[in-house]
């Protein structure tokens, strides 16, 4: 009976647990914005049991014991797990899938941020957003180690883009640019940078040997926005800006000029000439009588009124304008279980400084996804963009510039060309009217990246892409003939028509495998490329209309048929790849990539078609060694090195061809020299490439830092080769000589504070690298670049120099400006057709006294001043913010390169016929000798001009305050209630403020089109 009694007991307790601990669960499942999350699968591990959570994100399981664990998945985001653990709610907030997140699409397969061991740079959205601008390169600039960004100021310019220095004589100094898959040589900047989520940028041979030949120069991979699932997001985004110009006020003004010329001309054989007439005459009446007299020609009659009035007129003034730039994107983006979609629309409408300049882009753009099968998913990464430039003559803002302050413009408006003094000069185009000028140009671009991948089995992913990049440019000119372009050169309105047609197509097919056993991983991955390049062009120019009435819509029109020209032609590119790639991984510790590359490229003649380019890398990771678990300093110690190779064939097609251009004359066909030699031989140029790098997180991952070293030898260098004329050819591309290029990067990211209501983080890049040709052809030990008006002259850069740097400046070297006492020594000098005085500029001897040459200045003197190269550049940025308020703002920088800048130069020449930079105000006279700018003369010829010596040569060095930014974002209970999901409102500066000792415009961009400060407002709000 007791033991009955104590069955019993046992059954009823049982059932009694089992009822207690049986419940139900609900909750409410979103995204981390806390959107609700439709279509989440919740099941209890271990059982069927389970359920999907409603519209709403709201969910209920019933049956869940205490003990249990539920499970949350939804494509697209990470799985999670939680407890029961007798809760009745359970609330859960599901993070985006790291594995989406990390997803880099190179060419033909998907590949995870993590698997690249090699050196890559990341940078996200978010960084991507602090400043307004419109291209991909400038939203770069200063923010990636190792890349040196130098930004074209005028309406839709494409910015230079260097990674780890130079690396190619001649070809191929860019990088490739990889969007969505698709390879793309150029054009990148024409991509919404709205809609851009990250860019990772491959600077080691490791990483660039995904791409093989392309990659020689660095690789900048662009992933563009995709939808996420759940409720559909609307995203606004608009700034409007007003550009000025940064440093127009460096010439000298009416007032400054005239005394200028009186200066000059007392400095010349005008006033010996005078005084030798005239001997006790002082230097008054020489101004009075000779210079400034009712007979004198030094000065034009309208030059004296406008100095007696004060008056001081500013062409360039007249030609320029305060220029407003604006920017809107639209997006629509979200999706379910088994798809996503991301559609976007852009309109960039940005006015240049110049009157008349302006570029308008349009962009479109869908990415989808769909699942089809459980194994099988397919997308399209599809963009359009259509770019309409509005351009002036290049001689607008030339002739403008150089105008003369002391010309009346009302007076001299509808003249034909300009003066300086007496001298109406038919080369100084009056730039009002070279306003008349149309240059427009449009391009259009179709990008499409199509995709099937297929997982049929676990761990195997097949994919298969199908990519085209189409480009098409229209460019139309029409000079009409009322202008002195058309009168100069004797014709009656001028058109020209230039249609360009780029065609690429890219077919990718992937196999990647991924397995785990214990505690290693294995990922192999297996890809074949073909691709093929055509581009096709049809110029037409055409002069003498009846009127200008029709601008350039009318070639039939011309009448004057025996200057009419045509011209067309075509050529095509094709390359085949063949790609290896093993990743291993052992316990998260230890990582080995290993990557073999074959590359056939049709711009080589048989034999020399093939190349292939291995690549191994390896790392460490030091923090998750059993040694290092006690420790709480470092979050990540990783240290990596690689070494591999990468090659180069940006040659011309056809090189090793000599090709001929049919003739028909007196009625007879006959062929004629391109003048370049075919080069059978040719072959790859290579690149082998070592680098090691190390990545530390500390201190909770508040502070980071990455470090770099790279070694790179560049051989085979493919280079076009003068030839002598009596081979019957000007030149051949052949691989020629070697050069080593070597640096270090470091990246530094901190928070300095993060608490509830105030954060402040700081980041800074700094890179340095270093060039060196180190073999040419046979024993030559320079290779000089001749040109000049004989053709004959060495010219000052784009010469080759054993052991010294490709952008060497090979010239006289600045030695002092004469003094008195120099006198001597100076009349001792042999030199070049030169008389110096005290105030010139003297270039140095470079031989001892007692060395053969002494005392001489010739070509022998001339030796390298200086590099283009930057010693070390960068950039750093800091952001502050309390509560919704944020401050940022972004420096970037460059120390130790040297620029020749011609204007500069050029307004140093001190005669007072031209215009003059404000440093001849501090010019050298007999009074004022301790002065390093030189002496006004009217006889510039009998001394060396500021270009002739290292003396003009500028500092290009610079810290600039690229951007400063103020925004406020709405709180998100306040953006709710009137239904947005977030709202940020923004105020901020472009090229705000620049250090440097550059004397022409800007030490970046140059002098050749002005650099513009911007002030922007805008908008991002999120429904």
């Amino acid at each position: 009976m007791e033991k009955r009694i104590r069955l019993l007991l046992t059954v009823s307790l049982l059932m009694f647990s089992g009822l207690a601990m049986a419940q139900t669960v609900s909750g409410v499942v979103t995204d981390e914005d806390q959107v609700p999350l439709p279509g989440v699968n919740v099941i209890i591990a271990g059982k069927n049991t389970g359920t999907a959570t409603d519209f709403d994100g709201r969910y209920e399981v019933n049956g869940a014991n205490a003990d249990d664990v539920l499970t949350f998945s939804y494509i697209g985001f990470e799985t999670k797990k939680e407890p029961v653990q007798g809760r009745q709610e359970i609330n859960v907030s599901l993070k985006i899938a790291s594995e989406a997140l990390d997803e880099v699409v190179i060419v033909g397969a998907s590949v995870k941020k993590g698997d690249l061991t090699g050196a890559v740079v990341n940078v996200d959205e978010e960084v991507l957003e602090e400043r307004p601008v419109t291209s991909i390169n400038e939203a770069l600039q200063g923010r990636a180690s190792g890349v040196f960004i130098q930004n074209d100021p005028s309406p839709g310019g494409n910015a230079s883009i260097r990674i780890r220095g130079n690396n190619s004589l001649q070809y191929g100094g860019n990088p490739i640019f990889v969007i969505d898959g698709i390879v793309m040589d150029g054009d990148f900047n024409l991509t919404n940078l709205n809609d851009v989520a990250s860019i990772n940028v491959l600077k080691d041979a490791s990483a660039t040997a995904l791409y093989g030949s392309r990659g020689a120069n660095g690789v900048v991979v662009v992933t563009t926005k995709k939808g996420k699932s759940g409720e559909g997001q609307i995203s606004y985004k608009t700034w409007m800006g007003v550009q000025e110009f940064t440093n127009e006020d460096i010439t000298l003004n009416a007032n400054d000029i005239f005394d200028l010329r009186i200066d000059a001309l007392v400095n010349s054989h005008v006033a010996d000439d005078y005084f030798a007439a005239n001997p006790n005459a002082s230097r008054d009446q020489f101004i009075n009588e000779e210079l400034l007299g009712d007979n004198s020609n030094w000065f034009a009659d309208y030059e004296k009124e406008s100095y007696a009035q004060g008056k001081n007129y500013n062409w360039l003034e007249e030609v320029s304008r305060s220029a407003i730039q604006q920017n809107h994107a639209l997006s629509f983006s979200g999706g379910g279980e088994k798809n996503s979609y991301y559609l976007s629309f852009g309109y960039i409408d940005q006015d240049g400084l110049i009157k008349g300049s302006s570029n308008k882009r349009y962009t479109g753009r869908i990415n989808a996804e769909q699942q089809i099968k459980p194994w099988l998913k397919v997308g399209t990464n599809t963009s359009y963009t259509k770019s309409v430039y509005d351009e002036v003559d290049g001689s607008v803002f030339e002739d403008a510039r150089g105008a003369n302050p002391l010309l009346p413009i009302e007076r001299y408006r509808d003249t034909l060309f300009l003066a300086w003094g007496n001298n109406w000069d038919i080369n100084a185009e009056n730039p009002i009217n070279s306003l008349k000028i149309e240059k427009d140009r449009i391009r259009t671009k179709l990008a499409s990246s199509n995709y099937a991948e297929a997982k049929p089995i676990e761990g195997l992913t097949i994919r298969t892409t199908f990519a085209v990049d189409n480009v098409k440019q229209e460019y139309y000119e029409y000079v009409p003939r009322d202008i002195q372009q058309a009168k100069r050169d004797s014709y009656l309105g001028r058109a020209i028509h230039n249609l360009d047609y780029s065609n690429y197509y890219q077919w990718d097919n992937s196999i990647t495998y991924e397995t785990d056993f214990g505690k290693h991983d294995l990922t192999a991955l297996f890809s074949t490329s073909l691709s093929k390049d055509e581009f096709h062009y049809t110029n037409v120019l055409a002069r003498d209309f009846p009127t200008d009435d029709f601008s350039y819509y009318d070639l039939g029109g011309a009448f004057d048929k025996p200057n009419f020209s045509l011209g067309s032609d075509k050529s095509a590119a094709t390359l085949q790849s063949y790609l290896g790639r093993l990743n291993y991984n052992y316990d998260n510790r230890y990582f080995l990539t290993l990557t073999g590359r074959y590359d056939g490229s049709s711009r080589f003649y048989d034999g020399h078609k093939w190349g292939f380019f291995p690549s191994v890398a390896a790392s460490w990771n030091i923090t998750n060694e059993q040694f290092m678990e006690s420790q709480h300093v470092f979050d990540l110690m990783k240290l990596r090195v690689g070494y591999g190779s990468v090659g180069n064939q940006n040659i011309p097609n056809y090189a090793f061809y000599s090709l001929y251009n049919p003739v028909y004359s007196n009625e007879q066909v006959s062929f004629v020299s391109s003048g370049l030699r075919g080069t059978p031989n040719l072959t790859w140029e290579k690149q082998d490439q070592f680098n090691l790098g190390i990545d530390l997180s500390l201190l909770n991952n508040r502070l980071s830092i990455t470090a770099e070293y790279f070694d790179i030898v560049n051989s085979n260098l493919l280079m076009r080769r003068t030839l002598s004329t009596i081979t019957g050819y000007s030149a051949a591309i052949e691989n020629i000589g070697e050069m080593t290029n070597r640096g270090v990067e470091l990246t530094i990211n901190g928070v300095i504070i993060d608490n509830d209501n105030f954060h402040w983080d700081v980041s800074a890049n700094f890179s340095k690298d270093k060039n060196k040709i180190t073999k040419l052809y046979q024993d030559v030990d320079a290779i000089y670049n001749f040109g000049g008006f004989t053709g004959t002259d060495i010219q000052r850069t784009g010469n080759f120099f054993l052991e010294e740097s490709l952008n060497s400046i090979y010239m006289w070297e600045f030695d002092r400006i004469i003094q008195p006492e120099d006198m001597d020594y100076v009349n001792g000098l042999e030199l070049p057709g030169k008389t110096l005085q005290p105030g010139d500029i003297l270039p140095k001897d470079q031989q001892e006294e007692g060395e053969e040459g002494y005392g001489v200045i010739d070509e022998d003197d001339r030796v390298i001043v200086g590099k283009q190269d930057p010693k070390f550049y960068g950039g750093f940025s800091t952001r502050f913010s309390w509560k919704n308020l944020s401050l940022n703002s972004v420096f970037t920088y460059s120390y130790g390169a040297k620029k020749i800048s011609g204007y500069y130069e050029g307004l140093m020449s001190g005669t007072g016929f031209g215009p003059a930079h404000t440093d001849m105000l501090n010019r050298w006279t007999p009074t004022h000798m301790d002065t390093s700018i030189p002496r006004a003369t009217y006889d510039n010829a009998q001394r060396f001009g500021a270009g002739d010596t290292s003396w003009g040569l500028q500092d290009a060095s610079y810290l600039r305050l690229s951007t400063i930014t103020l925004s406020y974002d709405l709180p998100g209970e306040f953006a709710s209630k009137i239904g947005m999901s977030s709202l940020r409102l923004y105020v901020s500066g472009n090229n705000v403020l620049t250090w440097t000792d550059y004397k022409g415009y800007d030490p970046e961009n140059g002098d050749w089109y002005p650099t513009a400060r911007m002030l922007v407002t805008g908008l991002d709000v999120t429904f």
